[in-house]
């Protein structure tokens, strides 16, 4: 069974991002001490003119998905070199304790044979993979099926993070991927529920 982390961290232990630290530190940015209620980080993206350099969407982007990772994805939140993804994959992935359930329940549903050597898992919605990377572990192989290229890269560079070495990034649409993928054990999707913009609800 996937257990779940420890969610009594408090703010201060969670390290800042390893990029947002060492970007700020560079340019001898000082941290807003009101990060929390989101004035900290505009705050920020007013001074973004003074630095051309810094590749300023990026940087709140890691910023705002750290804070709401605090209580959404605590055990994330804690790793400095998680990267996060744009704001919608943010809102739209699942939290922690959702997905802990959906590991656990999918491991009752694959019965004792989840841990054998030649179980194979394929999440054909991939997004940020969050889901993915909690029910991966119940499974000898896993392959993350994502369409768009930016998050398969912010994927594969968490999965590492995380210490999945057993598992696949596959950029590709997952209609064509179902179409010659080999037998697998569990099939998972969970579609987006809204558009790109964030907008109508797509089913």
């Amino acid at each position: 069974m996937v257990k779940q982390q420890r969610n009594t961290l408090q703010q201060g232990e969670f390290p800042l991002p390893r990029y947002v630290r060492e970007t700020l530190n560079k340019h001898n940015i000082p941290l807003p001490s009101s990060l929390g209620d989101g004035t900290g980080v505009r705050l920020l993206a007013l001074q973004a003119h003074n630095y051309p350099d810094i590749d300023m969407p990026f940087l709140l982007n890691q910023l705002t998905g750290w804070l709401k990772a605090h209580t959404k994805l605590p055990s994330w939140a804690a790793q400095e070199d998680i990267i996060y993804p744009p704001h919608l994959s943010m809102e739209q992935c699942s939290s922690e304790q959702t997905a802990l359930y959906k590991a656990n329940l999918l491991e009752e549903l694959s019965g004792s044979h989840a841990t054998s050597s030649s179980t194979h898992f394929v999440d054909l919605t991939g997004g940020f993979g969050v889901d993915f990377s909690f029910i991966a572990r119940n499974f000898a192989h896993a392959t993350y099926v994502e369409q768009q290229e930016q998050l398969c890269k912010v994927a594969q560079h968490n999965f590492k993070v995380l210490g999945l070495s057993h598992v696949e990034v596959a950029n590709t649409d997952s209609t064509e991927y179902l179409h010659q993928m080999q037998p697998a054990n569990v099939i998972f999707l969970d579609p987006a529920r809204r558009n790109e913009q964030g907008g109508a609800r797509l089913y």
